[in-house]
């Protein structure tokens, strides 16, 4: 737990930078370079699908972000390649609302910037730390495996400096599909949708996923999400987005969807799943018991000052929100009778969940039974289509 502590501090000292790039050549590899002081390389980033890349950079610090089109492929800026500078910017607390509406752009042009050229790719995670938006990935992947999960709640910062924060597409972006959103929960990862993301209704929907150390305030993981989506949304001129969240997830969603009002992107569909929606009283009792808790557990204590913000507002319009639950009838100790073998049901079905609700629907699955449920596969495409 002291090292959870230390982990919580470092992340608390970063903040939110991104990055888009316009028209980059599509036949070269083009990087984006964060620089500190005397242009010491801090982070590197190859621009992908949606020519956009990010960094967790610390706070209150002014950085200079290189792009170039690496024409010859030798991994350095040469004075005959295409280039681009934004200089002395700064990154955004990650828990700050305006984390989701700052997007700096680069436009390359030639030649170069002469105090620029010779900059070398890095291939060593320096002070800026990886952060995907819009890549293309398979949840497959051995990155997205449930170990990442774990050390995600109990090594957070460890977990951010291997690159366990983004906004991930499982294909090229296509515009004739409205793009659907999986949200993990705690301790979890995207493997955790490996049922239900291929189950998606790919003739109407495209799938992307977030991931997030899970061991975050929640308030830092709804503004990443809030932040990357918008992000991603605006690079590809998307207008609406679904979202579908497991268990914790669900509070991290809901509060990313209240940071969307007033934007060019809006969240039509929302489907939680066994999200414990009054919070869970194991992490009441970590919060007591324990003199540094997991920071994620102090949001998901009953009556935290959290859940207080996030049901003292009604969900946007247009958002409509679909709430699954799953129900286990096995006794266990530390859980009421009526539970899911995770959390009770009196939290998955509190009162104000059930009435922004268009639909409750209950399962008789176990927390993480409820995902590989053909089930639950087919209430998704219902809920999304209706």
């Amino acid at each position: 737990m002291l090292g959870l502590r230390k982990q919580d501090i470092a992340i608390n000292k970063n903040g939110f930078l991104a990055v888009g790039i316009e028209n980059p050549p599509a036949s070269l590899p083009t990087y984006i370079l964060a620089l500190g002081s005397e242009k010491r390389v801090l982070g590197t980033e190859k621009v992908r699908g949606a020519n956009l890349a990010g960094f967790v950079l610390p706070l209150k610090t002014p950085y200079d972000i290189v792009a170039f089109a690496d024409r010859n492929g030798n991994g350095r800026l040469d004075a005959n390649e295409s280039a681009g500078v934004a200089r002395d910017l700064t990154s955004t607390p990650l828990a700050d609302p305006a984390a989701a509406r700052q997007l700096y752009t680069i436009r390359l042009q030639k030649p170069a910037p002469a105090d620029f050229v010779g900059l070398t790719v890095s291939t060593v995670s320096g002070d800026a730390l990886p952060m995907a938006v819009g890549e293309v990935a398979k949840t497959s992947e051995a990155r997205f495996a449930p170990k990442i999960g774990e050390d995600g709640l109990w090594k957070p910062e460890t977990s951010l400096r291997a690159g366990n924060l983004g906004l991930y597409f499982t294909e090229p972006y296509d515009p004739s599909r409205i793009p659907v959103i999986f949200v993990h929960g705690i301790g979890g990862s995207p493997q955790d949708f490996a049922k239900l993301i291929p189950a998606l209704d790919r003739s109407r929907y495209q799938a992307w996923f977030f991931t997030y150390p899970s061991g975050f305030r929640l308030e830092k993981a709804a503004s990443a999400l809030a932040a990357m989506t918008k992000i991603a949304a605006k690079a590809h001129g998307v207008t609406r987005v679904h979202i579908v969240a497991h268990s914790m997830g669900g509070l991290v969603s809901r509060s990313a969807i209240l940071k969307f009002q007033g934007g060019d992107v809006v969240v039509d569909r929302f489907i939680s799943i066994s999200t414990p929606w009054n919070g869970h009283q194991a992490a009441a009792w970590g919060v007591r018991g324990l003199r540094y808790p997991v920071p994620s557990w102090i949001d998901m204590a009953p009556g935290s000052d959290f859940l207080k913000r996030l049901w003292s507002q009604k969900l946007p319009s247009p958002t409509r929100h679909w709430l699954l639950f799953g129900y286990d009838t096995r006794r266990l100790p530390w859980l009421t009778l009526n539970n899911d073998q995770v959390i009770n049901v009196n939290s998955s079905l509190y009162v104000p969940a059930q009435d922004e609700s268009v639909r409750v629907f209950g399962m008789e699955r176990s927390h993480e039974g409820i995902l590989a449920s053909p089930q639950t596969a087919v209430r998704m495409n219902q809920f999304l289509s209706e």
